[in-house]
């Protein structure tokens, strides 16, 4: 009869504790791809789900999303067939270089196999690719049904500025590069920055492109690009002084004490100001696409580690001035 072994239930659950504490993922410092905090979430959670497309894998897999998946495959061949002297064989093996780092962007972790990560990374980057390439030449199929129906481009391109929807600039700056021969054509071909700026030109406040807008720091996806062209290309950092709260004059109450307002013609959204009862503001298009957009930008500044937020900074300003019909007037 084998001996009774009695284990002390205190050395069995620190031995559980500890296995734990060996799973946890270390924090990551290139974490830029965030899930949108429920908080902001409950406000209006349809800004901050795709309609159309899903990229990266935080939406991947939805059901009301799959029509696009087979389209992705589409652009996929359509990008090899451009580039016949690059083999799919190699662009897959830089993307699984590439895994590891891109996998830290994400806020938390992916539960993607290896083949499955690196396939999502293959269409999602290449769609994104074909799709700036088609916008630039003004050349596609008359069969394609982004560019044959009227109403699917304007939400694909939403879609693309979502901040759960998203994949690392480098990714798709990578396989950019890949596909780069030279002298292949006399046509000077675009930079990827320049392919980006055109297909987002409608939101962005700037008539070019300039090098020195994004030299605040390397683009992280593309809604940071979009959100590099709405802010001054330096951040003035404030001094610690009173952080108390003063809620702002609705515009009724400021035209009512002699404040008079002024549309001021200003690349930077954030280029307001205040001189001798004049309330100097850039113009700013309300579209449909408006609100989600800077519902994003937000959530993206929320998850941010800056010191200043300056997208949210705006909206509470705008949100001070503007009350009622009247203030809108």
């Amino acid at each position: 009869m084998l001996p009774f072994k009695w284990e002390n239930p205190d050395i069995t659950f620190l031995t559980s504790i500890r296995e734990k504490l060996e799973t946890v993922p270390p924090l990551s410092s290139t974490c830029s791809i965030h899930k949108v905090p429920k908080m902001l979430r409950s406000v209006n959670d349809k800004a901050y789900n795709p309609k159309v497309i899903s990229i990266g894998p935080f939406h991947r897999g939805e059901e009301s999303l799959q029509v696009m998946e087979e389209h992705k495959w589409r652009y996929l061949r359509i990008f090899l067939d451009w580039y016949p002297q690059i083999k799919l064989e190699h662009y897959v093996e830089v993307l699984r270089g590439l895994e590891e780092s891109a996998r830290q962007c994400y806020v938390e972790p992916i539960k993607l196999g290896s083949y499955e990560f690196v396939e999502m990374m293959l269409l999602d980057g290449f769609f994104i690719l074909v799709l700036f390439l088609k916008m630039w030449t003004h050349e596609w199929d008359s069969r394609d049904p982004i560019f044959r129906t009227r109403w699917m481009l304007g939400p694909i391109m939403l879609d693309m500025l979502l901040l759960e929807n998203q994949i690392p600039f480098f990714v798709l700056k990578r396989l950019f590069q890949l596909s780069e021969v030279p002298n292949q054509d006399d046509e000077r071909r675009p930079s990827l920055l320049e392919l980006t700026y055109v297909f987002f030109r409608k939101f962005l406040k700037r008539d070019e492109i300039l090098d020195q807008t994004i030299s605040r720091s390397e683009v992280k996806h593309l809604l940071d690009f979009v959100q590099s062209f709405l802010l001054p290309s330096s951040i003035m950092v404030l001094p610690h002084g009173d952080t108390r709260y003063d809620f702002t004059p609705t515009a009724t109450e400021l035209h009512e004490a002699g404040v008079e307002f002024k549309v001021v013609k200003s690349n930077c959204l954030l280029d307001i100001s205040f001189r001798n009862r004049v309330l100097e503001i850039p113009f700013l298009k309300i579209e449909d696409g408006t609100e989600l957009l800077f519902r994003n930008l937000i959530a993206w500044e929320q998850c941010q580690t800056l010191l200043n937020c300056e997208i949210t900074s705006y909206a509470y300003l705008m949100d001070g001035l503007i009350k009622t019909p009247k203030d809108v007037d």
